[in-house]
């Protein structure tokens, strides 16, 4: 393998590609498969996780050679720090790896081609185009499950649709839906693992993705860049169905900024170690935030009128369920709250759902023991003399 190609294309291709790689205890795919096709002009990058793989493409380089090698990851790090313009790669009948720019000379040990684990995927003949489709996925993302031993709900559920296309995803304690208008021009379902959906929202937001399904992948290219994921059989129920049979009692409406900041100035007094709660009462002329710890209290009030006031206990709630979804929204913000304290959040069609919990559990913090001073003896004074 022999080739020529500019260090800013070179670089990004293996940064987007590494963006696939965890470790793993298959040496191969702990690394990057390097592909150069002399016939064509083209290299590829090539990252995996067994799960999803990440293929970035370079069209135009200088290719002299074909052939495929293993590289650690980091010759990424060797390519972000160089300072020429144009690096070459090539190998040796031993499977070295020698970078080669400007003075300088690197030789990096492989691992062949053959022992990378290649996913055998049927490319897709239809796909859907989206615009925006990185935004969909990151508005609902946060409030996915991560881990544990619920492995149902570690997923977004996508359907894309040309009139509303919208995301959603649970953690049993919120539910998100992200909502987008005439962003594709087809439908399709796709049920992704959260992981995957981490990986490929930040590569989905340069421009058109085009989505496609060849079970059991879920296929996206973009930009020179193809995304594949194996997609999950089984995930939560939608938060449609949901939604349907939610009838609020006490509603009111502000801004996304101005509820934010109430519940930040609110939690304020929270620290580490605290229980994380903040009370929400809907009163007639203002949404009342109050936050409560060991000797500590802070109090929020955003002046709305609210025609059907709740209860004056309120509701209680973790305020980073809150807060997670206002930093992904923005403009007017609709609450409604139902009599048992579930609340939803409205904002430019995005819909969020968070459950009540109890109220703060208020303990004294554990005092330390001063520190005594340690007595010295008559011995070592006289030591010390």
């Amino acid at each position: 393998m022999n080739f020529t190609v500019k260090r800013a294309e070179l670089y990004d291709a293996l940064k987007t590609a590494l963006s696939a790689v965890t470790k793993s205890s298959l040496q191969a795919a702990n690394g990057l498969l390097i592909s150069a096709d002399a016939h064509k002009g083209t290299v590829e990058i090539t990252g995996t996780d067994i799960r999803t793989t990440v293929i970035k493409r370079i069209k135009e380089a200088a290719v002299t050679e074909s052939g495929e090698v293993v590289a650690p990851q980091v010759t990424a790090d060797i390519i972000r720090l160089a300072r020429s313009e144009e690096i070459t790669l090539k190998t040796d009948e031993n499977g070295v790896l020698t970078l080669l720019f400007g003075d300088s000379k690197y030789e990096l040990p492989t691992i062949p081609a053959k022992e990378f684990p290649k996913a055998k995927i049927t490319y897709p003949t239809n796909y859907v185009s989206v615009n925006g489709f990185g935004t969909l996925l990151r508005r609902c993302a946060f409030a996915a499950e991560t881990h544990g031993e619920m492995q149902n709900i570690q997923c977004v559920r996508v359907k894309l649709d040309s009139g509303e296309s919208r995301c959603e995803a649970t953690d049993t304690k919120r539910m998100a839906m992200s909502v987008s208008l005439g962003s594709a021009d087809g439908s399709m379902e796709l049920l992704l693992h959260i992981s995957a959906v981490n990986k490929i929202a930040p590569l989905a937001d340069s421009g058109t993705v085009y989505v496609g399904v060849s079970p059991p992948f879920a296929v996206f290219v973009g930009d020179n860049t193809v995304f594949t994921t194996i997609m999950m059989k089984d995930g939560a129920p939608g938060m449609q169905a949901l939604l349907e049979r939610f009838n609020y009692d006490y509603c009111t409406e502000t801004t996304v900024k101005a509820l934010q900041s109430a519940v930040e100035t609110a939690s304020g007094c929270l620290l580490a170690g605290d229980d994380s709660c903040v009370n929400i009462t809907l009163a007639p002329a203002a949404v009342i935030i109050r936050g409560e710890a060991y000797k500590r209290r802070s109090e929020a009030a955003l002046p709305v009128l609210c025609s059907s006031p709740s209860p004056e206990s309120g509701f209680n709630y973790d305020p980073r369920h809150i807060t997670d979804f206002l930093r992904q929204s923005s403009g007017s913000l609709r609450i409604a709250v139902d009599r048992r304290g579930f609340m939803l959040l409205e904002s430019a069609g995005n819909k969020y759902l968070v459950t009540p919990r109890r109220a703060a559990q208020i303990r004294e913090p554990k005092s330390e023991k001063p520190k005594t001073e340690k007595k010295v003896t008559k011995a070592k004074k006289k030591k010390a003399a």
